[in-house]
């Protein structure tokens, strides 16, 4: 894929009647982590939808570079082509396996082809983040920042060039949230990751972001470095 970065350009999403995105456009720089910031219900979750390729716009082009990912009513690269990972809000844990197998699993469609492989990068990935003493645990066995950590761990394995977090965090208290945005902003500029954020969260955004791209109703507000968006 190319080294460039995300461009939406004239994209629309339709539910029925509802607009979910208006004819949006806005360009996402590698390299610079962004937010996607804007109350609920904004469509700061269905443009990381469309970009994550779990959907198409209904108008409009979604594309890296020079390589279209979706047109309308189509989409013309898969999910695991894209080089980016994604941390959902359910997290999306399998409960019946271990820390470790969760993320072996992951790393299934990665192109790593042994077993060996695969387990290898798990361990690497987990001590990243962390949690390298949990691997023999289950979800059910983990606290709420310890599955977060897991869910992670996972997107990162596959060393995506785009991390997508969908509002990971709603559920933790202010101090471990911090704590682990600085661990993720920390693991991006290691592994050379750029991270897209869904928040509704100021606070979230500014902490791990430079860029920001601000929605409200299925409309771009405001979009570019925190300097410009504040003036």
């Amino acid at each position: 894929m190319s080294e460039a970065g995300v461009r939406f350009r004239n994209v629309t999403r339709l539910f029925g009647t509802t607009r979910a995105l208006g004819t949006v456009s806005f360009d996402i720089p590698l390299g610079q982590n962004t937010a996607l910031l804007g109350p609920s219900g904004c469509g700061k979750s269905t443009a990381l939808r469309l970009l994550a390729g779990l959907d198409a716009p209904d108008e409009g082009e979604v594309s890296v570079g020079d390589i279209r990912l979706s047109d309308p009513g189509r989409i013309l690269v898969p999910p695991h082509r894209r080089q980016l990972a994604m941390v959902f809000q359910d997290l999306a844990l399998w409960p019946e396996m271990t820390v470790l197998d969760n993320i072996v699993l992951g790393l299934a469609s990665s192109g790593l082809l042994t077993r060996e492989e695969r387990q290898g990068r798990a361990v690497q990935t987990l001590a990243l983040c962390k949690i390298g003493s949990l691997q023999r645990r289950r979800p059910n066995e983990l606290s709420g920042g310890q599955q977060q950590r897991v869910a992670l761990a996972r997107a990162i394995a596959v060393r995506p060039k785009f991390l997508l977090l969908d509002e990971p965090f709603s559920g933790l208290d202010l101090p471990l949230k911090i704590s682990l945005l600085e661990d993720i902003g920390a693991l991006a500029r290691n592994e050379g990751m750029s991270v897209i954020l869904v928040t509704h969260e100021p606070l979230e955004a500014l902490s791990l972001c430079s860029r920001a791209v601000v929605l409200e109703s299925g409309a771009v507000i405001e979009h570019g470095a925190w300097s410009e968006i504040f003036k």
